[in-house]
């Protein structure tokens, strides 16, 4: 797995971003969820929600492996019976360091609106986001 996408020497990262939906099989593992997909490098790292946080609520999200870029673009089934991805939301996102700690901003250009998360990683690579839009 890549780093967390996080500022380096600059106090801002940018890069491309994907929530899918991932539709599970009933005998699958992991229930349905939202695939969060950060633009790192040549990988995409991920963490599984269980639910976007609404306004003012906190999930947890769990680190997944990286992710091929082609998941930038793909809905359709997933290999080896895993389900089914749609997406349902996409642009560009800006990762910053704020006094509170670390604050992903995801445009939404179809919403033509931003949301802000503010995250918080452990050791793991999971992460608490809290959705800051009020």
């Amino acid at each position: 797995m890549s780093e967390t996408p996080a500022p380096a020497s600059s106090p801002d990262s940018q890069g491309r971003y994907v929530v899918l939906w991932h539709e599970t099989p009933a005998d699958y593992p992991r229930p349905p969820h939202f695939d969060l997909m950060l633009q790192a490098g040549d990988a995409l790292a991920t963490w599984a929600v269980e639910r976007w946080p609404g306004p003012g609520e906190t999930v947890a999200a769990e680190r997944l492996a990286d992710h091929r870029r082609a998941y930038l673009t793909y809905e359709g089934p997933v290999s080896g019976d895993r389900g089914t991805v749609r997406r349902v939301a996409s642009g560009a996102y800006t990762l910053r360091r704020t006094s509170a700690g670390v604050e992903l901003l995801l445009h939404h250009p179809l919403l033509g609106k931003d949301e802000s998360v503010r995250i918080e990683a452990s050791s793991d690579g999971s992460l608490v986001m809290t959705n800051a839009v009020g």
